[in-house]
């Protein structure tokens, strides 16, 4: 798989509704394409609290060699801010890549 590809990964944390979510999914494409990356899919959690989507995420990772994920923040990792970041090391670990979080930076 080309180095620029790169997959997103939205949890569906409570009161996210479908409007949310192609909100969040169209904050990953800028961010993507911001970064000159090729965003190829978007795994997305269908109900709160629920994260077996991500196994399905990372397997899809390993399985096409992509090494780069886009979450659109911290929360849809975990929504504690220490285990939001373990989280992050973790899957960048798994996939041998790296995890982006598509509003870092910017001012909430």
């Amino acid at each position: 798989m080309p180095d620029d590809v790169i997959v997103g990964y939205l949890r569906r944390l409570d009161g996210t509704d479908d409007d949310a979510v192609r909100q969040l999914v169209l904050t990953m494409r800028n961010f993507a394409d911001a970064k000159r990356l090729v965003l190829t899919m978007v795994f997305v959690e269908q109900e709160p609290g629920v994260t077996s989507t991500l196994g399905t995420m990372t397997r899809y990772c390993l399985r096409h060699g992509i090494r780069q994920v886009v979450v659109p923040s911290e929360p849809h990792l975990n929504r504690l801010p220490g285990l939001a970041a373990l989280s992050r090391e973790l899957l960048a670990q798994s996939i041998g890549g790296q995890v982006w979080i598509a509003t870092e930076g910017e001012d909430t």
